[in-house]
């Protein structure tokens, strides 16, 4: 069922990407993620050197580097990357319980464009991550973002000045591959320009189900919080829930 489930969504996503338009590369990359069952355990992956690529994607005003948003398209190609690891458990005692047992998303943001005739290419990127925060020495909460992170080690030595570390890692909500699509969309997109996808029924069903699934059991986790802790960052998602 739960198996079933996942397809399903992946497939509807990829068909939901495909009709809308010219911002996504290479829609029919969904269709090929194959869901596998290993003893308890679902999982799925896009994996390197495989990406969802998010193409055309609105650049907003004080941008860095400063004037980039004002290059006419035809100086610019842009892209968003994403790639994705889910391992989940089939089934949970109850729909409040983490489901979660491994997740990792990388988003990588490139840039190429010419600036007086010179070619130039910038990068950025995001990490979310499900980690094991009783095994680090730093600040981590179990599922959190790190901006730049893994997805930017292959561009080391183009980085100019920049200094990337592993952390902060700031607390943030689960995210798998349709929670982490539409923060693609939603970030990266004007909303004149993602509301055809946005408000499709069939969107707004698999947000619903995504927000079911991995965002309300970390939100009834925090309302389990117990005052005397003085981190919530540093919290283990599961001696919230007390197992």
């Amino acid at each position: 069922m739960r198996i079933a489930e996942i397809k399903h969504d992946i497939n509807v996503l990829a068909d939901l990407l495909g009709n809308w338009g010219k911002y996504v590369k290479n829609p029919d990359l969904l269709h090929k993620i194959s869901v596998v069952k290993t003893g308890d355990y679902i999982s799925y992956s896009i994996d390197e050197p495989m990406f969802l690529v998010f193409q055309n994607f609105d650049i907003e005003r004080h941008a860095i580097p400063h004037g980039i948003e004002k290059l006419d398209n035809s100086e610019i190609d842009r892209q968003v990357k994403l790639n994705v690891l889910l391992e989940e458990l089939i089934s949970v005692d109850n729909e409040f319980d983490d489901r979660v047992s491994r997740l990792g998303l990388n988003l990588i943001v490139e840039v190429k464009y010419f600036e007086d005739s010179n070619f130039k290419e910038v990068y950025s990127g995001f990490h979310f991550d499900r980690g094991d925060c009783g095994m680090s020495e730093f600040c981590h909460p179990i599922y959190h973002c790190t901006y730049g992170g893994k997805s930017l080690k292959p561009f080391g030595s183009e980085l100019g000045k920049l200094f990337s570390n592993a952390g902060p890692r700031i607390i943030h909500p689960p995210m798998e591959l349709v929670l982490g699509v539409d923060f693609v969309i939603r970030n990266y997109y004007k909303k004149e320009n993602h509301i055809k996808i946005t408000e499709d029924p069939r969107y707004t069903a698999l947000l619903k189900r995504a927000h079911i699934n991995y965002w309300l059991p970390y939100s009834i986790a925090f309302q389990k919080i117990n005052p005397s802790f003085e981190v919530i960052s540093n919290l283990d998602f599961k001696s919230l829930k007390g197992f």
